[in-house]
C-alpha cells in the first residue's frame, strides 16, 4: 500500500514584505519571500472570495448536465460546470444544490462530496469541492446573473468524450470533476 506524501516537505519561506497591489472583486497580492538558503525571490497570490462548489449532475436518463459558458479571461465558450462560490453561512453541498438550480434549472434528489482540490495552487489558495448529483431533474428556467452567460447541453458522457478528443475547449474543473467520479467508482 503506498503512502501518503507528507504535507511539508519544504520549509515554509520567510515573509519580508507583502503588499496588495489590486483590490476589487479579487485581490493580488506581491509578496516578497526568503527561502531557507537567503535568497529573496517575488510571488503574486490572487485572492478570491473563498472556496467554490462545482456540481456533476446526472438525470434519470443517464445524461451529465454539461453546460457551455463564456469566460473572458479564455475569450471562448467552454464546456462547464454549474458551481460558484460558497456563501457565508453555507456548506459545500447547500452551495451545489443553490448554483446547480440557478445556472442551469436543474435539482437534484442526492448531492454528495467527490473531493476537493485547489486548482489554481500556484497563484491561489481556492479550494473547489466537486459534487455529485443524480437524479437530476429540469424544475424552472436558469436564474442567471449579469455576468453569466450559460446554456445547459445535457449529454452522454460518450459524446463529452468525444467532443473532448475533438478538441472542445474545456474548463480544467469539468474534467477534474470527471476524475473524481472516477476515483469513487462512480462513472
Amino acid at each position: 500500500m503506498s503512502q501518503p506524501p507528507s504535507e511539508n516537505n519544504f520549509p515554509i519561506p520567510v515573509v519580508i514584505q507583502s503588499d496588495v497591489i489590486f483590490h476589487d472583486f479579487v485581490k493580488v497580492r506581491k509578496d516578497i519571500l526568503e527561502r531557507r538558503d537567503g535568497k529573496h525571490y517575488r510571488y503574486y497570490t490572487l485572492e478570491v472570495l473563498g472556496s467554490a462548489a462545482l456540481v456533476l449532475a446526472k438525470t434519470t436518463d443517464g445524461l451529465f448536465v454539461i453546460t457551455k459558458e463564456y469566460r473572458h479571461p479564455a475569450e471562448k465558450t467552454l464546456l462547464s460546470l454549474a458551481g460558484g462560490y460558497i456563501d457565508k453561512g453555507e456548506n459545500p453541498l447547500e452551495a451545489a444544490k443553490r448554483e446547480l438550480l440557478e445556472e442551469t434549472g436543474y435539482t437534484a434528489e442526492n448531492f454528495v462530496i467527490l473531493g476537493a482540490s485547489y486548482p489554481y495552487a500556484g497563484i491561489s489558495s481556492q479550494k473547489i469541492y466537486y459534487i455529485y448529483a443524480d437524479n437530476a431533474r429540469h424544475v424552472q428556467a436558469p436564474q442567471l446573473e449579469i455576468s453569466e452567460q450559460i446554456e445547459v447541453h445535457p449529454m452522454t458522457y460518450q459524446t463529452f468524450k468525444s467532443l473532448a478528443i475533438e478538441g472542445s475547449p474545456i474548463d480544467g474543473n469539468l474534467l477534474t470533476a470527471f476524475s473524481w467520479l472516477n476515483i469513487n467508482n462512480m462513472n
